[in-house]
């Protein structure tokens, strides 16, 4: 007789469950409206760790999707940069009309103060970099002012050397001093902007080339 009761019970108590991993999700970084991607979600965590003007998570979860949306970024008015990082299982960026596969060998920057979907195709952890606006355009991009949306970088050299990187700060930022943190950001923030000009730089000498082709027709 008490069958239905305790399925009632253990049902409701799933949802209050659920509600409570939304809800942690929602504004673990910035505000976001997470939406499970199986009917199983049972499992968010993140942790965080301060490095000077930065800071660094880890997050572990089942399969759900990160949608930031207009009415967020006016919410909060967070208008940083982060650097994604899959340590297990893949991920999918949607911004504006561009989309990015982003895999355990590539790392991703996403601008935070336009709207985008991330979605984590897999239950799996990974690391992310939260870099302020002022000090990603002072540090990374330099004095250039232009548009920079989201983009992966992928293969060998700087962006394995940036990616490991990461991996070690995640799992020693909490055993830093404030000088040392300080320190390891400065070189975190360098790193980064090598990855992004090195990729960039060599996107407009190949757009410098072609059009040289085109003119020398």
């Amino acid at each position: 007789m008490n069958q239905p009761s305790n399925k009632s019970a253990r049902a409701a108590a799933r949802s209050a469950d659920l509600e409570d991993l939304l809800r942690a999700a929602s504004s673990a970084i910035f505000r976001i409206l997470p939406q499970p991607l199986s009917e199983t979600f049972e499992f968010y965590s993140i942790r965080s760790h301060r490095l000077a003007r930065l800071a660094i998570y880890l997050s572990e979860s089942d399969p759900f999707t990160v949608n930031r949306r207009s009415q967020d970024i006016e919410d909060d008015s967070a208008f940083d940069y982060l650097v994604l990082v899959q340590l297990a299982g893949s991920a999918e960026i949607e911004q504006g009309k561009s989309r990015f596969l982003v895999s355990p060998d590539s790392l991703a920057i996403i601008p935070g103060g336009l709207p985008y979907r991330l979605s984590f195709l897999q239950t799996g952890k990974r690391l992310l970099l939260r870099i302020p606006l002022g000090v990603f355009h002072e540090r990374v991009l330099g004095r250039q002012v232009r548009d920079f949306g989201a983009h992966v970088f992928s293969g060998a050299g700087l962006v394995q050397i940036a990616i490991d990187l990461l991996k070690s700060l995640v799992v020693q930022a909490g055993k830093l001093s404030e000088t040392e943190q300080y320190t390891v950001a400065e070189v975190t923030l360098d790193l980064m902007a090598a990855v992004v000009h090195a990729e960039t730089d060599f996107e407009d000498s190949q757009h410098g080339s072609a059009q040289v082709a085109r003119m020398s027709r």
